[in-house]
């Protein structure tokens, strides 16, 4: 081999590398732009999503705030607080379920007043606000206590300890746990033979009197009686007066006995 055909060989071989190298050199510079590009397409993505979707809660809300006040448009209302929250807007949350709430309790119907209310609680647990879960829920037990049907009391009560365990509350779950099974139990006790128990007999007496003198002289003076008595079938009242009438006008019987007596006597 010549002298000139290796210098030839020589300068291709290093004019192939440095094309070699260019070709794999170029791909290093562009793939970290290409990335970031990418990245930032993706965010900003991102953020016109959360925008449409906030979009669309707002148009929501108004389209519920002409809804009039009902168990259906608190449940609308507790739905959407929640999709506020999961998009991070935590305050409108919070507002909305402060809203809700306040319908809940103008509700006339109790049981309705606490198992909404109930209901509600869940929701502020679920936002992060379990201080606020556990006041209502609290607020919902006084509620339950009043509702006179003992066996529905003890299913509110039954319901709200379930609330009290969703959200971690486990002693204030049990102890009311424990307090709604034995109302359930007493409840669920069949009703006695008769629907009266017997009571021992009651009498109560009371004096009345006036008199009154100008030109004549005319008084009253009596006796009130009240009598009461109840068996297991039957019962009786009496109310009973007996006075003297006196009036010194009269020609005959200045002294007249007067009585009005009222007596009630029930019987199954």
């Amino acid at each position: 081999m010549t002298l000139f055909q290796l210098k030839r060989r020589l300068i291709f071989g290093i004019s192939l590398y440095q094309m070699l190298f260019v070709s794999l050199d170029n791909p290093v510079i562009a793939s970290p732009k290409f990335s970031q590009d990418k990245t930032i397409k993706l965010i900003a993505s991102s953020q016109d999503l959360d925008l449409t979707e906030k979009s669309r809660l707002d148009q929501s809300l108004e389209i519920i705030n002409q809804m009039d006040d009902s168990p259906r448009k608190v449940i609308l209302l507790n739905n959407l607080a929640l999709n506020y929250a999961q998009l991070g807007d935590r305050q409108k949350a919070k507002a909305i379920l402060e809203q809700s709430l306040s319908i809940a309790k103008n509700f006339e119907d109790l049981a309705l007043k606490v198992t909404t209310m109930t209901d509600i609680a869940k929701y502020y647990a679920q936002i992060g606000e379990k201080n606020q879960a556990i006041e209502i829920l609290d607020n919902t037990v006084d509620l339950a206590k009043n509702v006179t049907d003992k066996s529905l009391q003890g299913q509110l009560l039954l319901e709200i300890s379930l609330k009290y365990g969703e959200i971690g509350e486990e002693e204030s779950a049990q102890t009311l746990f424990n307090q709604s099974q034995t109302i359930i139990a007493e409840a669920s006790q069949p009703l006695p033979e008769f629907p009266f128990t017997e009571t021992p007999s009651t009498l109560k007496l009371g004096f009345s009197g006036h008199i009154q003198s100008f030109r004549d002289t005319t008084g009253s003076f009596g006796i009130n009686v009240d009598f009461a008595k109840q068996w297991s079938e039957d019962d009786i009242f009496v109310d009973g007066s007996v006075y003297l009438d006196y009036d010194n006008s009269r020609s005959v019987n200045n002294y007249r006995p007067e009585s009005l007596i009222t007596t009630v006597y029930r019987q199954l």
